[in-house]
């Protein structure tokens, strides 16, 4: 996976020269860009046996981190923002955060202030700038002509809204909401509000 690890999260490691092994440990918190894990043989010579007695990083880079599927009737873990303030993208620092929610967070409060689902992606901004949810694609109205219901071949557009397209030209030329809905009618005759 890219992005933070989070708790639970599978770290693996590479040979590192004194072994050709490789090595797994589990994600236990994330800090001050650290990634601590929990092992066991975590150093020395192989099958030492020896135990982490507390979490901790391990020294070289990781080939990556695999989140694990929540198992049948689990509960997944609150998302944790402690370590961050403002909007931020489940992904961008918020532990056990969901990728496509935004949350507002408090430094040094676990729980968010507030969070917004994302129904099209959670877009993360430069440090100092607050996370965003990604708007709603555009309405295409390329392949119609004339006035169109969004759900009467527009794509993206909305069903309550009607638009004037132009065959070939993506952009409406014109989109008018309807208060009461929007009325389908049949090839070659123009879409309409409904009337009160």
């Amino acid at each position: 996976m890219t992005g933070t690890p989070q708790l639970f999260d599978m770290m693996v490691y590479p040979p590192d020269g004194s072994n050709h092994w490789g090595h797994v440990a589990v994600v236990d918190h994330v800090s001050g860009g650290q990634v601590f894990v929990m092992d066991d043989n975590y150093e020395g010579p192989l099958n030492a046996g020896q135990k982490a007695g507390c979490p901790h990083t391990v020294s070289w880079p990781a080939y990556g981190f695999y989140r694990l599927k929540i198992l049948a009737g689990g509960t997944p873990p609150s998302p944790d923002c402690s370590e961050r303030s403002g909007w931020n993208c489940g992904d961008d620092g918020v532990i056990n955060g969901n990728p496509n929610t935004n949350y507002d967070c408090e430094y040094g409060r676990a729980t968010p202030l507030q969070t917004e689902a994302c129904a099209y992606g959670c877009k993360i901004m430069p440090n100092g700038v607050a996370d965003v949810c990604n708007p709603p694609p555009a309405p295409d109205c390329a392949n119609r002509s004339g006035w169109n219901c969004g759900n009467d071949g527009v794509i993206n557009g909305n069903a309550d809204t009607n638009y004037y397209c132009n065959y070939g030209q993506v952009a409406p030329v014109e989109a008018v909401v309807c208060t009461y809905g929007c009325v389908v009618m049949p090839n070659g005759v123009a879409d309409h509000c409904q009337a009160k």
